[in-house]
Protein backbone atom coordinates (compact mmCIF):
# COMPACT_ATOMS: atom_id res chain seq x y z
CA UNK A 1 0.00 0.00 0.00
CA UNK A 2 1.35 3.17 -0.49
CA UNK A 3 1.12 5.83 1.63
CA UNK A 4 1.51 9.59 0.92
CA UNK A 5 2.22 12.48 3.28
CA UNK A 6 -0.36 15.51 3.68
CA UNK A 7 0.94 18.54 1.97
CA UNK A 8 2.68 21.39 3.75
CA UNK A 9 0.94 24.29 4.89
CA UNK A 10 3.16 27.06 4.13
CA UNK A 11 0.66 29.57 6.10
CA UNK A 12 0.92 27.60 9.17
CA UNK A 13 4.85 27.27 9.50
CA UNK A 14 6.68 29.56 11.24
CA UNK A 15 9.34 31.76 9.14
CA UNK A 16 12.72 31.29 9.62
CA UNK A 17 14.50 33.73 7.45
CA UNK A 18 13.30 37.12 6.93
CA UNK A 19 13.87 39.76 4.32
CA UNK A 20 15.83 42.71 4.30
CA UNK A 21 12.52 44.49 4.17
CA UNK A 22 11.38 42.57 6.93
CA UNK A 23 14.33 43.07 8.95
CA UNK A 24 13.70 46.92 8.38
CA UNK A 25 10.31 46.49 9.58
CA UNK A 26 11.55 45.23 12.82
CA UNK A 27 14.21 47.41 13.45
CA UNK A 28 12.60 50.26 12.11
CA UNK A 29 15.67 51.30 11.02
CA UNK A 30 16.60 52.15 6.54
CA UNK A 31 17.41 49.90 4.73
CA UNK A 32 20.83 50.64 4.10
CA UNK A 33 21.62 50.70 7.83
CA UNK A 34 20.35 46.93 7.21
CA UNK A 35 23.14 46.00 4.49
CA UNK A 36 25.51 48.27 6.61
CA UNK A 37 25.19 46.27 9.83
CA UNK A 38 25.45 42.90 7.10
CA UNK A 39 28.83 44.13 5.55
CA UNK A 40 30.40 45.01 9.03
CA UNK A 41 29.51 41.62 10.45
CA UNK A 42 27.19 42.98 12.84
CA UNK A 43 23.82 41.14 12.07
CA UNK A 44 24.89 38.02 10.57
CA UNK A 45 23.33 37.16 7.01
CA UNK A 46 22.76 33.95 4.77
CA UNK A 47 22.39 34.53 0.96
CA UNK A 48 19.78 32.62 -0.41
CA UNK A 49 19.38 32.89 -4.34
CA UNK A 50 20.19 36.46 -5.33
CA UNK A 51 18.93 37.71 -2.12
CA UNK A 52 20.02 38.28 1.67
CA UNK A 53 17.97 36.68 4.61
CA UNK A 54 18.24 36.68 8.63
CA UNK A 55 17.50 34.26 10.66
CA UNK A 56 15.05 34.89 13.16
CA UNK A 57 17.18 33.78 16.26
CA UNK A 58 19.61 36.36 14.76
CA UNK A 59 17.68 39.26 15.05
CA UNK A 60 16.24 38.18 18.14
CA UNK A 61 19.74 38.06 19.55
CA UNK A 62 21.05 41.38 17.61
CA UNK A 63 18.32 43.32 19.21
CA UNK A 64 19.05 41.80 23.14
CA UNK A 65 22.39 42.71 22.82
CA UNK A 66 21.48 46.36 21.92
CA UNK A 67 21.58 48.60 25.29
CA UNK A 68 21.59 52.08 25.15
CA UNK A 69 22.58 53.18 28.73
CA UNK A 70 26.31 54.09 28.68
CA UNK A 71 29.32 54.62 26.47
CA UNK A 72 29.68 50.80 25.85
CA UNK A 73 25.81 50.90 24.64
CA UNK A 74 23.76 50.65 21.45
CA UNK A 75 25.57 54.45 20.65
CA UNK A 76 29.38 52.78 20.47
CA UNK A 77 28.53 50.00 19.02
CA UNK A 78 26.16 50.92 16.27
CA UNK A 79 26.72 54.47 15.61
CA UNK A 80 25.32 55.13 12.78
CA UNK A 81 22.44 53.13 13.19
CA UNK A 82 21.34 55.54 15.50
CA UNK A 83 22.77 59.32 14.26
CA UNK A 84 20.05 61.50 12.34
CA UNK A 85 20.87 61.64 8.55
CA UNK A 86 23.68 64.88 7.22
CA UNK A 87 22.61 66.73 4.97
CA UNK A 88 24.35 68.71 2.61
CA UNK A 89 25.22 72.09 2.64
CA UNK A 90 23.19 73.92 -0.38
CA UNK A 91 25.06 76.54 -2.27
Amino acid sequence: MLTTKPPLDHKSMAVLLLTVLEVVARLGVSRANVYNLMARGELRSVRVGGSRRVHVDVLDRFVAELDDSGPAGAHARHPRMLEPRRRLPVS
